[in-house]
This record gives structure tokens, sequence and C-alpha cells, in this order.
């Protein structure tokens, strides 16, 4: 078996093309002995990254994470609670084995977690709101005057009129006082 080796330059990248001339015709495993001859098989393979091997459940994490994001300014509590949760499982899953999360996934983790605890933000910042309405006189006059402005109801209409409470039968109905102790 002769073997050769032919180096050709190229500007800025130089190739090596190995040429293998046989004299032996009733080798049948010639392929695997050139591989072998030159460490094709059991050569290392370079190292990847970690999160190199992209699955479509960290896609899917980081979608569903931006849809969560979304969907808190439009429908702000069962979107992002139910695709911000869906998105958290999927991004640990795609995980899998490996040390640490692919970008896709940290992104999806992420979203998902920012529309959450926006979602739960808001929801507490609404019930002290709604609260301070139902005790506060002057801040419910002040409501009323901005919803009659708006919707061309007040809030008090509306309530009314949806629920069939009155903010009164409402304050009663929870056990709570208006501050300063008079009811409107």
């Amino acid at each position: 078996m002769n073997n050769c080796a032919q180096s050709f330059v190229f500007p800025g990248k130089s190739f090596i093309l190995w040429t293998m001339y046989e004299n032996n015709q009733n080798n049948q495993n010639s392929s695997d002995q050139y591989r072998n001859n030159y460490g094709m098989n059991n050569s290392p393979q370079p190292e990847t990254a970690p999160w190199q091997s992209s699955t479509s459940l960290d896609t899917t994490a980081m979608i569903l994470g931006f849809v969560a994001i979304i969907g808190s300014f439009f429908m702000p509590v069962i979107l992002p609670m139910i695709a911000g949760s869906i998105s958290i499982i999927l991004a640990i899953l795609s995980k899998g084995g490996r040390s640490e999360f692919s970008p896709a996934a940290k992104r999806g983790f992420t979203f998902s977690l920012v529309a959450i605890i926006g979602t739960f933000v808001m929801m507490i910042a609404l019930a002290f709101t709604t609260i301070r309405m139902m005790r506060d006189p002057s801040y419910r006059d002040q409501f009323n005057q901005v919803s009659q402005q708006l919707y061309g109801y007040t809030m008090d209409e509306m309530l009314e009129n949806s629920f069939g409470y009155t903010m009164e039968g409402l304050l009663d109905r929870f056990g709570l006082t208006v501050e300063g102790g008079d009811r409107p």
C-alpha cells in the first residue's frame, strides 16, 4: 500500500488532500483501514456547548414565555398563568441531563417568571385598590367620576347592573366599614 499526501495552499486557507493508491486488489476493507490509519474513526470530536443540541421543548418554552408576557397586557390573569406555567415546565424538561439550560429555555423561563410575577403584583394592586375604593368615599367618588367620563356609567351603576349589588350592600356583605364611620 503506497500512501501519498499532497498539500494545496489557497489564499488564506490550506487544504490537505490525502490520496491512497492500492496495490492490493483483494483487500476488502481498504476504506476502513484508510479511516483507521488516519484516525478518522477514533479521532476525538470537537467539544460542543452543552446547550447546542436544541430541542423543540426549549423553543416551545421560549414561545410560550413570550405569549405569557404579551398575554399579561391583554388577558392579565388567565393567559400568563397558563402559558407561563407550561413554559416553565417545558424549560425544565428541555434541560434533560445537561448541566445548564439552553439560551432559548433560559429566555422562556425568564419571560414566564416575569409574566407570572407581574400578574401577581397586578392582582395584589387591584385588590388594594378595590378595598380602598370600598372604604374611602372620596376615592370612590373620584373613581366614579373617571368611570362616568370614560364609559358613561359610574362604577356604582355598573356594579349594580352587572351583579345586582350596591356598594353599600357589598360593604355589609363583607363586613367592611367606611373610613370615618359614615357611609355615603
